[in-house]
């Protein structure tokens, strides 16, 4: 999880480690309620996420 949030933080991404620690442990539950998630990296959710994007319709499908 530390990891991550160095990675996030390294490529540009200035959150609040709570915010988002928290978010990534969700998306890791939902990941394993599901499944691996389909085509869709990391990367590309906090992106989706950073520009106010509904990040939540993607795990809906």
């Amino acid at each position: 999880m530390l990891e991550n949030c160095k990675n996030l933080t390294t490529a540009g991404y200035q959150w609040f480690k709570p915010t988002l620690i928290s978010w990534l442990e969700q998306e890791e539950l939902r990941t394993e309620e599901r499944g691996a998630v389909q085509g869709i990296s990391v990367r590309t959710l906090v992106r989706n996420l950073v520009n106010g994007r509904n990040v939540g319709k993607i795990f809906s499908m």
